[in-house]
């Protein structure tokens, strides 16, 4: 099968995220709806502790990616074969590894970090699927980057578009008939399983692979460890907030801020396919040491996905209480507004470190990462406590814009030194633009103004940061291996 360019392999990733979160956040509102306020902040519960527990094996994915990308470049199927075997047996160990620590430490979660007693959540029927849903992750994980690394994007998105829509429509149809927290819980686990069965046939040989040496093993695992060690601290900094809401007891307000906010985390996440399709580019080309190619994709990348975010944001920030009305009531729109602008201001600035943060990791130099998060934890935790007790959930939405805006200077000041290239810094411009647009739709409510003010911000993104050259090199075609 012919590989997309990296432009189509983008907008056939976009594409399908863009149709799973609009299903994601339609049914969202019909699964509050059915479960009630009440079930559902037992659902945002358990979706953060399991993405804390993703963060301890989150390094099997850029090691994926990394390993089949290299393994790709050097030409040689049986290789590529014996990679991609080893890799899914590591993702296969710590899908047992993760049910087991879910089964163990769950009830620590929910006694100190939310006051729920465990007995409750058993009562509810919770505490079964939310472990087989923490097995399967893994797997999703390990075969969906080595289908990444491989640039099968034709079949990843297709796969992720199908269980995406299907988790979301299945959900909210449970929910709102049999107003079950535990029927919901079951339906969502058992479509992930679904999905790992397809994302096994696809991205396992299908021929039969000679083994890889012990070296390949050894640096398997060491990568893993690694990359995990660094999004682990990195996964405490991206939900300290939320930790520190959820600590004070106030459930409900950590679903009031959770639920936007993780539309938000949704929305970076169009970033995140960029990067997702530019690092097994960047690995394949730092294996055949093109550092020529690696900077102008560096460039462009970057470029894009700051244009791309202050575009999509600016909508929603002029009128983000219409639409949080309409998706989550009144209630929420009036507590939640502030909070969403100022964290859409952050994902601007956020979508400055996505590609660096790729070409870092690419580049295997997680360990420069790791002291940069471990400084960010020192101070974030010091901001978080005092914002959240001050301000509450503006002081919460502050604290995570303040650190994403540090860690994109830090990143730009990181790959700088690490590769030598020269970075363009007019993205700082487009973040103190959207930050402006927050300050202007705050003073002006009429509904002329904040239209006229998000054009201006459109148009002056556009100018500064968009370039027709950009997108001509994401178009060319994929080197050959």
């Amino acid at each position: 099968m012919a590989r997309l360019t990296l432009a189509r392999a983008t907008a056939l990733t976009v594409g399908a995220d863009l149709a799973v979160i609009a299903v994601s956040i339609v049914s969202t509102k019909f699964i509050i709806r059915g479960i009630g306020a009440d079930h559902f902040s037992y659902v945002n519960a358990i979706s953060l502790m399991l993405a804390q527990l993703g963060a301890v094996y989150g390094g099997l994915g850029t090691t994926a990616l990394r390993f089949t990308a290299e393994a790709r470049a050097s030409g040689d199927p049986a290789s590529l074969a014996a990679i991609k075997r080893t890799l899914i047996s590591f993702a296969l160990l710590l899908s047992l590894g993760s049910a087991i620590t879910y089964g163990l430490l769950s009830g620590l979660g929910w006694e100190y970090l939310f006051h729920v007693k465990v007995d409750d959540v058993w009562a509810l029927g919770a505490v079964v699927p939310a472990i087989l849903t923490a097995a399967v992750q893994p797997i999703q994980l390990g075969c969906a980057s080595v289908l990444a690394g491989d640039e099968d994007f034709r079949r990843l998105s297709a796969i992720k578009f199908a269980h995406g829509i299907s988790r979301g429509l299945l959900g909210a149809s449970v929910a709102s008939a049999t107003g079950s927290l535990t029927q919901l819980l079951w339906v969502q686990a058992i479509l992930d399983c679904v999905q790992v069965l397809v994302l096994l046939w696809f991205s396992l040989p299908q021929k039969g692979a000679t083994h890889p040496k012990r070296q390949p093993l050894k640096l398997i695992g060491r990568s893993i460890v690694g990359q995990s060690a660094t999004n682990f601290i990195n996964s405490w900094l991206a939900d300290a907030e939320k930790f520190a809401i959820g600590i004070t007891g106030r459930t409900l307000m950590l679903a009031s801020y959770n639920v936007p906010a993780n539309a938000v985390g949704r929305l970076s996440a169009f970033g995140g396919s960029i990067a997702g399709v530019l690092m097994p580019r960047m690995a394949m080309l730092q294996a055949q040491k093109k550092d020529q190619e690696m900077s102008g994709l560096l460039g462009a990348g970057t470029r894009l996905n700051v244009w791309a975010m202050a575009v999509g944001s600016a909508p929603l920030i002029a009128f983000a209480p219409e639409w949080l009305t309409l998706w989550l009531g009144p209630a929420v729109a009036k507590t939640a507004a502030i909070p969403v602008q100022v964290l859409l201001v952050g994902a601007v600035a956020n979508a400055a470190a996505v590609v660096a943060n790729a070409t870092i990791r690419a580049t295997m130099r997680s360990r420069v990462l790791s002291s940069l998060y471990v400084i960010e934890v020192a101070l974030h935790v010091v901001v978080v406590a005092v914002c959240v007790s001050t301000w509450g959930l503006i002081g919460a939405a502050l604290a995570w814009s303040v650190r994403v805006l540090f860690d994109s200077v830090a990143h730009q000041v990181l790959i700088r030194s690490l590769t030598h290239l020269h970075l363009d810094w007019r993205w700082l411009l487009v973040v103190a633009s959207s930050a402006g647009l927050v300050s202007l739709v705050m003073h002006y409510q009429s509904p002329v103004a904040r239209v006229g003010f998000c054009v201006v911000a459109v148009v002056f993104a556009s100018l500064t940061l968009f370039r027709f050259a950009d997108l001509s090199l994401l178009r060319r075609s994929p080197p050959a291996a």
